[in-house]
């Protein structure tokens, strides 16, 4: 089994409540039933225009829901979140007692990436001694880029063609 890694650049948000599912549900964009058989969904929230304001993962940890997202981004998504509460039965906060970790092999307590398969595995835990590793991020972007799509290959050789068809004085 490899080593876990620390991922610092990630923040969890805890869910708790009895509505906590069902606030969810309409507000991202993947189906919040698909957590009863999967541990963990990458899903986003948009604007109502349709683009991508936030992308997480939601992880089921019991009578929580675990947003797993950037920490940068955290704040903002918090109180994104908070103003679609009003009467939902929901708690939200920034948990800072828990940390992201990634690993290339299966992780009995983990979730597998759901975006590739070739991204790991990754663990929600407050476990904090262990080792932080470039490895993880390297292996990210040769898959995802940093928004969280998948990259499109031939992005270089259509600028190149561009730039070659372009009239030159």
């Amino acid at each position: 089994m490899s080593q876990l890694e620390s991922l610092p650049d990630r923040a969890v948000i805890l869910l708790t409540g009895d509505d906590r599912t069902t606030f969810l549900q309409g507000l991202i964009t993947q189906d919040m039933s698909r957590l009863a058989h999967e541990r963990a969904i990458f899903a986003a929230l948009l604007t109502p225009q349709g683009k991508i304001l936030f992308d997480f993962f939601v992880v089921s940890d019991g009578d929580a829901l675990l947003i797993d997202c950037n920490a940068d981004a955290a704040p903002a998504l918090l109180k994104r979140l908070s103003m679609y509460k009003l009467r939902a039965k929901v708690a939200l906060a920034i948990d800072d007692g828990l940390t992201v970790f990634a690993s290339e092999s299966e992780n009995r307590d983990g979730f597998a990436d759901p975006r590739h398969d070739a991204l790991g595995w990754r663990l929600v835990s407050a476990q904090a001694d262990v080792a932080v590793s470039d490895a993880y991020d390297l292996r990210r972007r040769r898959c995802v880029n940093r928004s969280g799509r998948k990259r499109k290959k031939g992005r270089g050789r259509i600028a190149r063609f561009w730039r070659a068809a372009r009239p030159r004085p």
